[in-house]
């Protein structure tokens, strides 16, 4: 049950995240379609798919907690994704349709697509982000018990919904495609084009960002583990604790006195006194004393603060 779970969350959060058109994969085959190369377009598809199922499935093996473990990786992904997201930016944006070639002897151009695709998709570590963010969902709402086991399931399915989303998109475009003049698709590619070059801008800035100010040793030492004690800071641990237990005692002493001397203890009393009620106050000694840290009091002396108030 954990495995189906686990494979249908992949596969929507792949479907469903393949549809924007603002992402390097979807102009490719776009504008790969818009020339009528419909197979290429779909092994491009196919080929980023691939990517997608390895980034996936390493997100949920836990490269989330290697990431944090390691600041260095962060700046160099932005880094990458800003030079893919800035040159296939500049490329679309002055896109113009031609006619299809017949590919030169020598050359598979089957696995020419694939390549393409599972090579930009590759190059682009924002989908490691993205597909930890999609782990985190799944673990936030407890739908399965997570194990390394569900890594390959879980980056397979998401393939699949990339792969799935892609068989729609081609099949829509070589569809409609005649509705639209090659010059309105041009138009609609660079547009696609200059969304990149935004994408890539704002992740160069990131990276600049990181690397002017990048974290503080105290973030990096906030997140290191406790470091073992030795022989010697075991000896002395017992020491350092009666220390450390002494000055909380002696503060809460101080508390309860000050506390004490805001109350009218000596009407309370003498009421009790002049009922003979020893009971009652033996009973306001004992809840006091408690206050002020116990039998022993802050100073040593049993209950030494609390009866020279009273």
């Amino acid at each position: 049950m954990n495995t189906l779970i686990t494979a249908l969350v992949a596969f929507t959060f792949g479907f469903i995240g393949s549809m924007p058109l603002a992402g390097p994969i979807a102009v490719l085959v776009f504008s790969t379609s818009a020339q009528k190369q419909y197979g290429t377009a779909l092994r491009i598809g196919l080929g980023a798919a691939l990517a997608v199922a390895i980034y996936a499935s390493v997100a949920f093996w836990g490269f989330s907690t290697f990431l944090a473990n390691r600041p260095a990786v962060l700046p160099v992904s932005h880094g990458l994704s800003a030079l893919v997201l800035t040159v296939l930016g500049v490329h679309f944006a002055r896109w113009k349709p031609r006619d299809e070639q017949q590919p030169a002897r020598g050359h598979n151009p089957h696995l020419q697509g694939f390549l393409l695709g599972f090579t930009i998709a590759a190059l682009n570590p924002t989908l490691l982000a993205t597909w930890s963010t999609a782990v985190a969902f799944l673990y936030s709402q407890q739908l399965v018990a997570f194990s390394g086991l569900l890594a390959l399931p879980f980056g397979a399915a998401a393939g699949a919904g990339v792969a799935s989303w892609e068989l729609v998109f081609v099949g829509l475009l070589r569809r409609y495609q005649s509705r639209f003049s090659r010059q309105a698709l041009a138009w609609m590619v660079r547009g696609m084009g200059v969304l990149l070059l935004v994408g890539g801008v704002i992740t160069g800035i990131e990276l600049v960002r990181e690397l002017v100010s990048p974290p503080g040793p105290s973030a990096h030492a906030a997140r290191a583990p406790p470091t073992p004690r030795t022989g010697a800071a075991r000896a002395d641990a017992p020491d350092s604790g009666r220390d450390g237990d002494v000055h909380e005692r002696r503060q809460r002493a101080e508390e309860a006195h000050t506390v004490l001397n805001h109350l009218p203890l000596e009407g309370i009393t003498s009421r009790c006194a002049g009922r003979g009620d020893s009971e009652g106050e033996g009973l306001l000694l004992t809840l006091v004393n408690g206050l002020a840290g116990g039998e022993e009091g802050a100073a040593g002396a049993p209950g030494g603060v609390v009866r020279r108030t009273l």
